[in-house]
């Protein structure tokens, strides 16, 4: 009979991947519920601080338990900084006034397109090339065409639904 550290250790990706998707799928309506109770620039700077806390402490709970530590070399110190700053202040807290601003289904649907934006970006700053997956380039256009669909189709499906029902009513 296997013991439960022998099934953690088997299953350990499948579960930190269930983790991962249960904390994405809950983060909309708790950061909403979380709105209701604090003024946007408060708990944006709220979650910088519990983000600062929690990376120090994997930080040290790594050099501790593996005993070796990296050093972020000075040419990349600039670029991490600007990620950091364009990431948290420009992603987070337009993420979060958008929330405020609507529905956590609106904002969830609205941050699924992010990845297809910074895709965008890259390509328009001549940074990364995006292709239709012809000859030797990889197949990014159609990928982000059915992401687009997907994401798309719930809003439109349901917004046909009220419709029906709206119209139902009047009859």
């Amino acid at each position: 009979m296997p013991t439960l550290r022998s099934l953690f250790h088997a299953y350990r990706i499948d579960l930190t991947a269930l983790v991962v998707v249960i904390i994405w799928g809950i983060s909309a309506p708790v950061r909403k519920a979380a709105l209701a109770q604090f003024d946007v620039l408060s708990f944006t700077a709220l979650r910088f601080l519990g983000m600062l806390v929690l990376a120090w402490s994997v930080l040290c709970w790594h050099r501790y338990s593996k005993g070796a530590h990296r050093h972020i070399t000075l040419a990349d110190l600039l670029s991490l900084a600007l990620s950091g700053v364009c990431g948290y202040t420009v992603y987070v807290f337009v993420g979060l006034v958008g929330l405020h601003y609507t529905t956590a289904f609106s904002n969830s649907l609205l941050l699924a397109t992010a990845p297809l934006f910074a895709t965008l970006v890259l390509w328009g700053c001549r940074l990364r090339t995006v292709g239709w997956g012809f000859q030797h380039s990889q197949p990014q256009i159609p990928y982000m065409l059915v992401k687009l669909l997907g994401e798309n189709a719930i809003p439109i499906v349901q917004h046909e639904n009220v419709e029906l029902r709206a119209r139902s009513r009047r009859w």
